[in-house]
């Protein structure tokens, strides 16, 4: 699977952007994801931004390793980056990766959204969120599509509100992605290499 998971990281990495209903910045690694929410959102790739989360599993005591912001300071940053606040919806009940996947995608069928780009972290979480989205869309039966953006994570580098680095949390990521893969929130990482080759990369 290790294999299969390289390849899927490296597919997502060459992924250019899409003209998409809403830009979905998804909690975890503090302000690192906002950078590229923003640009997506200025350069006219979506009218929509959606910040994706919750208010409670924040701050340094509540996660092993991590020390998140609230979606209020999220949105506060969008605002004072010229975001206008009639344009930021918050969905504030996901306490997971599934739980985001499930709740933005119920949104989009909601809001009869086509395309979303989804903003994350690489190289070490953009897999994980994509094989979980994925697996929502067979389960809600939504059809459209969903397009992979991401603030780049140097190696080295420890991302936002993390103890580990980067690629250390690679490797804690993809240990995840066989965790859950077992519980059935993901779908196969074959199953994602798939996807991109024939709806975004072909």
């Amino acid at each position: 699977m290790n294999k299969e998971l390289e390849i899927l990281n490296k597919l997502i990495l060459t992924e250019k952007p899409e003209v998409s209903d809403a830009i979905v910045w998804l909690q975890g690694d503090r302000y690192d994801r906002g950078p590229k929410t923003l640009e997506l959102f200025q350069r006219g790739f979506a009218p929509v931004i959606l910040i994706s989360g919750n208010n409670e599993l924040i701050g340094p005591e509540k996660r092993v390793g991590e020390n998140n912001i609230s979606l209020s300071e999220m949105k506060a940053w969008l605002i004072e980056h010229g975001v206008d606040d009639e344009v930021i919806i918050t969905e504030s009940k996901s306490f997971n990766t599934r739980d985001q996947a499930v709740n933005v995608i119920s949104l989009a069928k909601i809001n009869d959204w086509r395309n979303l780009i989804v903003v994350g972290s690489w190289p070490h979480y953009q897999a994980r969120y994509f094989l979980t989205f994925l697996k929502a869309i067979k389960e809600l039966d939504w059809s459209g599509k969903v397009i992979n953006q991401f603030c780049v994570i140097d190696a080295t580098a420890c991302p936002g509100g993390r103890e580990q680095n980067a690629q250390v949390l690679t490797g804690v990521e993809f240990n995840k992605i066989r965790k859950y893969l077992t519980l059935g929130h993901q779908v196969e990482p074959k199953e994602g290499i798939d996807y991109l080759r024939n709806n975004i990369l072909s």
